[in-house]
């Protein structure tokens, strides 16, 4: 007969301390279970591309470039670049949502009012132009496809010299441009005036601010408008803040 006897106690504590290894087992269990696991990036991309994208938007994915979305939806890119407000060779983010469709004024230049051609008011620095035409921007500067600006009106609508100078070309021989007049101003600044039907002034002839030198014609695709451009330093440049000096 085994007449060892256990320490008193023993046995509760032997207990107390297998419960207590139970319960915390179980609470570390119970913590991993409940507690959701931080979601991973490729996780947390994949919840944000089912997020529904509205008519006439597209999510950007891997491999995408304006190109190829231009493409898939039938536009071109540079639309799709003014459009988002993105450079024509921005590099896109997976995740991110473009404009695909046009915005509400159809991806148009915004519509400039130009004030009256020919305007010399007091804001009008000796370095500003006048508008040669009060018609709307039909096509604006972008330096790449669009060398100057393309501004609408009525066929025989009075075109106008945006600045005093000397007429140093009139003809059509220069590809693109239709009946052409050249004005230079100084010894850097010319502009150019595109598109006419007539023309009412001759080489080596000295014009004032505001003179009709010629009556506006039509783009090649038949519409009436004046393909205006600015030339500093023989290098076209953006006629708008040029423009924007003689703005009343």
């Amino acid at each position: 007969m085994n007449t060892t006897q256990r320490p008193a106690g023993a046995s509760g504590a032997t207990r107390a301390l297998v419960i207590s290894a139970c319960l915390l087992g179980c609470l570390l269990a119970g913590c991993a279970s409940k507690q959701a696991a931080p979601a991973s990036a490729d996780e947390a991309t994949r919840a944000d591309a089912s997020a529904r994208v509205l008519p006439g938007f597209y999510r950007v994915g891997s491999g995408d470039t304006l190109a190829s979305i231009g493409a898939a939806f039938g536009r071109d890119a540079a639309s799709l670049a003014r459009w988002n407000g993105l450079s024509a060779t921005a590099e896109l983010e997976p995740g991110r949502v473009l404009r695909v469709a046009p915005p509400p004024d159809d991806g148009k230049p915004p519509r400039i009012k130009s004030p009256q051609a020919g305007a010399n008011n007091a804001a009008c620095s000796t370095n500003g132009l006048s508008w040669p035409v009060s018609g709307a921007v039909l096509t604006a500067f972008d330096g790449k496809h669009a060398s100057g600006m393309t501004i609408g009106g009525k066929s025989g609508d009075a075109v106008k010299v945006a600045r005093s100078g000397r007429v140093v070309y009139t003809g059509s021989s220069i590809k693109g441009y239709g009946l052409l007049i050249i004005v230079k101003h100084d010894e850097s600044l010319l502009t150019a005036y595109g598109y006419n039907q007539r023309v009412l002034v001759k080489e080596g002839d000295k014009v004032k601010r505001g003179q009709a030198i010629a009556e506006m014609g039509k783009t090649p695709n038949g519409k009436p408008a004046l393909l205006f451009e600015v030339r500093k330093d023989r290098k076209p440049v953006d006629p708008a803040p040029y423009l924007k000096r003689c703005e009343s």
